[in-house]
């Protein structure tokens, strides 16, 4: 069999590849160990034995590079967010409510957490005056719907304990 006359880019010199149907050496180079595996039993009859071993030898080769380059990927890949990701429904999912620990946290005293309630309520009206007009709304629902970068970053923005409240109180679109 032979391939088709194929030009290189930029000459005019035309190349002819010949291959048989039983070994296909004009396949790219990832092919070469499949090849060279179809070709064994050609080799044996027209190479003889020490082509065989000659054939077998440059597939070992072949593999022994491949099962390197595996090794090398396999030793610089990232574990650990597959492996995050395997663990992560194995830690337990709790959220703070505005009632419970949300102001207090991190054990603050009570004139502090009179302060942080305030400045929340303060905040969320401001929200609430951006977002006030219907035009508004409707453009903010659909900016957090069509968005996915907005979406991104309403779900990270606040550590997970005190998302809940947050997205009850505040709207990231309307800031």
């Amino acid at each position: 069999l032979t391939h088709p006359p194929t030009r290189r880019s930029g000459s005019s010199m035309a190349t002819t590849q010949q291959y048989t149907a039983a070994c296909p050496f004009g396949l790219p180079a990832r092919f070469a160990f499949s090849a060279l595996l179809a070709c064994a039993p050609l080799a044996a009859d027209r190479l003889g034995t020490g082509g065989a071993y000659g054939l077998g030898a440059v597939g070992a080769v072949l593999a022994l590079r491949a099962l390197y380059k595996l090794a090398l990927t396999a030793l610089a890949f990232s574990w650990t967010p597959r492996i995050a990701r395997l663990n992560a429904p194995l830690l337990p999912k709790y959220s703070f409510s505005e009632e419970g620990s949300f102001y207090t946290a991190d054990g603050a005293p009570a004139d502090v957490v009179a302060k942080r309630k305030a400045g929340f309520a303060k905040l969320a009206d401001k929200f609430a005056k951006l977002g006030a007009d219907s035009e508004s709304v409707k453009l903010n629902a659909a900016i957090k719907e069509g968005l996915s970068d907005i979406r991104f970053t309403d779900t990270n923005r606040v550590p997970f304990p005190f998302q809940h409240v947050v997205r009850a109180r505040l709207s990231v679109s309307a800031a």
